[in-house]
């Protein structure tokens, strides 16, 4: 996998994780910390300094679930095989961090990542 794809990889990550994060209505320091976190972390692998910004943004921003659900089409289009399953399976474990975040249970949480997990599955 290629910096390019990485980096596409991190800032899909970075957008469904804000999704998520404010899905319940309310964008929980813990759940922004861990987001920061994650970008932060990733910083050795590639620039994320776009990723930053377009974070920036994204918090002005409603983004819907049908949004987040062709980007990640879009984003799984580019790879197959092992690294389609990787690039999957890392996606869900993020947004499954980001939702445990603050601690706290969100019906409205759970019932659109088990939505988001339905429309990405091959």
């Amino acid at each position: 996998m290629g910096t390019e794809a990485i980096s596409k990889v991190i800032m899909l990550a970075a957008k469904t994780g804000l999704f998520f994060a404010k899905a319940d209505g309310q964008y929980d320091v813990a759940e922004k910390q861990f987001i920061e976190s994650f970008i932060d972390k990733l910083a050795a692998i590639g620039p994320v300094d776009e990723v930053k910004e377009s974070l920036e943004g994204l918090l002005q921003r409603n983004i819907t679930l049908e949004e987040i659900d062709a980007d990640t089409d879009s984003l799984l289009s580019e790879f197959s095989g092992l690294e389609r399953m990787l690039v999957r399976a890392t996606l869900t474990q993020f947004v499954q961090r980001v939702i445990q975040a603050d601690g706290q249970k969100h019906e409205k949480e759970e019932a659109l990542f088990e939505a988001w997990k339905a429309a990405i599955k091959d």
